[in-house]
């Protein structure tokens, strides 16, 4: 057992980390050193934006997180900032569906369209942290620790592909980690195990209920939402340190980033793509301003407020669409179908409550529409608990919804919560190909997607009828673990399923 874990959370919008000694965690499990980050203000916050700033050469990092923000915004003052690339939101690059590509030569664009491999931007981010966190530990330390002397964990969503996954491990190692000191967790079971040691007044709601205090067998439902994606999964408690996943992973990208987009089509709507375009790639600062102020208003808005909610809004949005369209915002805002829902004047908008919360529709309606479409399934439809965890989950918005559409359940929102195989004669090595579907009984691989190949070497090639390898999957944990053995030496050797093409 590893003396220190050290943990990263690569969030879409958000990201962070944190670490715990052995010693530590033996006396309270909860316990854990954070990373607390510093706005350009007095805000301090124990996540990141997940915003990475790179040299126009592809390959030279500049900043992430708040950093990385108020340089952009800088760079965008003085004109500069088309020389850089900036990433936001990149993690959904991943989130791909069943049969969608996604290899190593995937490529990703950035906020202003240009494009990047993207196994290198997630790389330059975890290489980020990593040594940000190996910095804070090594500052408490006699003696300083190198990265192979610590087990890391990095989490990622449970509805992910094993291609997605694959990718994200093959980055970590890009980013100088080993693979057999790495781990890759799922975001809904961390989060659900670490409630198992909450107290009862950790919760913020759930009244007397604790994870904590459920025997043996109690199952429960587990909503993770994130920005980008909205995981669910169910578990069942196993033993006061374990659960396991009695239900598969679904969900969906429907994360905070839908109440984003629903402000941004908004902003299309009142004054078309190309003023919203030209805003966005020459008034940039001003563009950034916005979005952060959005981002407030957004945390704020509450279900049961019914006043208007302003927000500062840049005088070159208003002369952008002058310049473009010969007219006047306020004038397209009055003759649009929102003129007795916005107030607009000089640098200052205001929306209507209904149009404001309006803007969380999309998002909350497809969870509210996925998690009780899962509780009609006789296998977990007496499932009476939700816990709810992720940065979205603090919405008081989605929490409203979850507790007015599922009153038979209790709502509990912690506080910043084989086969063998024959061979052909002097072969020296076994290839075949993972198929998968969602259907419930396929017959053939042509109702299937290849997904992955399996590779394994034959040490002593040879004509031997008879010959055989005997290989076990394991699907239990995070990743799919694979074993062969060789039926005449008996070796046995572990192998992975190549996901990324």
């Amino acid at each position: 057992m590893s003396l220190l874990v050290e943990a990263i959370d690569f969030g879409t919008t958000y990201s962070g980390w944190a670490f715990s000694f052995l010693n530590d965690f033996l006396l309270d499990p909860t316990k854990a050193s954070v990373k607390q980050w510093y706005s350009s203000g007095t805000l301090v916050t124990e996540k990141a934006p997940t915003c990475l700033l790179i040299k126009s050469d592809g390959k030279t990092f500049e900043e992430f997180g708040y950093d990385a923000e108020n340089q952009f915004r800088e760079l965008a003052d003085n004109k500069m900032h088309e020389e850089f690339y900036y990433f936001i939101r990149f993690k959904m690059a991943l989130n791909k569906k069943l049969g969608e590509k996604l290899d190593r030569g995937t490529t990703i664009e950035d906020e202003m369209g240009k494009s990047m491999i993207a196994l290198n931007v997630f790389a330059m981010a975890i290489e980020y942290l990593v040594g940000d966190m190996m910095k804070s530990v090594n500052d408490k330390l006699t003696n300083p620790l190198k990265k192979d002397d610590v087990h890391w964990v990095l989490t990622v969503p449970a509805i992910w592909t094993d291609a997605a996954k694959q990718f994200m491990r093959e980055a970590a190692v890009q980013a100088g980690l080993l693979t057999n000191k790495l781990t890759i967790a799922l975001e809904p079971e961390a989060a659900s195990i670490f409630c198992r040691h909450l107290s009862v007044d950790t919760a913020i709601s759930g009244g007397s209920l604790s994870i904590a205090k459920m025997p043996v067998g109690t199952r429960y439902m587990v909503l993770d939402a994130g920005g980008g994606t909205i995981d669910i999964t169910v578990h069942e408690v196993v033993s006061e340190h374990s659960v396991k996943e009695i239900q598969s992973a679904s969900g969906g990208g429907w994360g905070g980033i839908l109440v984003d987009k629903a402000f941004e089509n908004l902003l299309i709507d009142l004054a078309g793509p190309d003023v919203y375009d030209a805003f966005k790639r020459t008034e940039t600062e001003d563009w950034l301003d916005l979005w952060r102020d959005f981002e407030v208003k957004k945390r704020a808005v509450a279900p049961d407020k019914n006043a208007r909610v302003g927000m500062r809004f840049p005088l070159s949005f208003s002369k952008t669409f002058k310049r473009i369209t010969k007219g006047k915002l306020l004038g397209a805002i009055e003759a649009s179908k929102y003129a007795s829902d916005i107030e607009f004047s000089g640098d200052k908008i205001k929306f209507s409550a209904i149009l404001f919360k309006s803007m969380f529709e999309h998002s909350v309606g497809k969870t509210i529409k996925h998690v009780t479409s899962l509780l009609r399934d006789e296998n977990i439809r007496k499932i009476k608990t939700i816990l709810m965890v992720g940065g979205y989950s603090e919405s008081s918005m989605l929490q409203h919804a979850i507790k007015k559409a599922l009153t038979g359940q209790d709502v509990v929102i912690p506080i910043s919560a084989s086969c063998t195989i024959l061979i052909y004669e002097f072969q020296s090595k076994v290839v075949f190909e993972i198929f998968a579907t969602e259907q419930c009984n396929p017959r053939y691989t042509t109702e299937c997607s290849l997904i992955g190949k399996l590779e394994i070497d034959l040490p002593e090639p040879e004509k031997q009828p008879g010959r055989g390898i005997i290989v076990s999957m394991t699907f239990s944990g995070t990743e799919i673990i694979v074993k062969a053995v060789d039926k005449k030496t008996g070796k046995d050797s572990s192998v992975f399923i190549n996901f990324l093409g």
